[in-house]
């Protein structure tokens, strides 16, 4: 992906943070083949997230005045952002560690959603946002759902890759 990169000198930290960051994104690679890396894909889902789920929170505070709606906006963006980031990653890794079974795939969903949705109460809470379930009930409902498909295609992923190894054995 070096052609997302700018032309710069080296030398200047903040570029060299940066291409360090690409590289690692660019070595989370699951070997399927996939045109995204899991780092690149959990990356776009944290942007997109963290922009959507701010502009929802400043819409759901914004009749409290324009700095609670702002202060919930940047709360609510700041964390949906991290949790995209951080779940996308680890449901990633989750899936690798436990293989395509009904059970991983259960606990893997159960502990990230309450775990997040609870996170983003807290936060809340400690942020003095006023409607925090108005605030956090689409993030918490979407977030979950999009959670689930990401396994299910995970699972579905490692089936066909387990099918396809299966069938490469039989015909050799």
């Amino acid at each position: 992906m070096t052609g997302l990169r700018p032309s710069r000198e080296s030398g200047d930290e903040a570029f060299d943070a940066a291409d360090e960051l690409l590289d690692e994104f660019d070595e989370l690679d699951d070997g399927a083949g996939g045109w995204l890396s899991p780092g690149w894909r959990a990356l776009i889902a944290a942007v997109l997230g963290g922009s959507a789920y701010a502009g929802w929170a400043y819409f759901a505070n914004q009749q409290h005045g324009t700095t609670q709606g702002l202060s919930a906006a940047v709360t609510q963006g700041a964390y949906s952002f991290t949790a995209a980031l951080v779940t996308t990653l680890l449901l990633d890794r989750f899936r690798h560690a436990f293989g395509p079974s009904w059970r991983g795939s259960l606990a893997t969903l159960f502990l990230s959603c309450t775990g997040l949705t609870m996170l983003g109460y807290v936060l809340h809470w400690s942020a003095g946002t006023p409607e925090i379930l108005v605030t956090i009930s689409p993030g918490a409902i979407l977030g979950s759902a999009y959670a689930a498909a990401y396994v299910i295609a995970l699972d579905s992923k490692e089936r066909s890759r387990l099918a396809d190894a299966a069938l490469g054995e039989v015909g050799d």
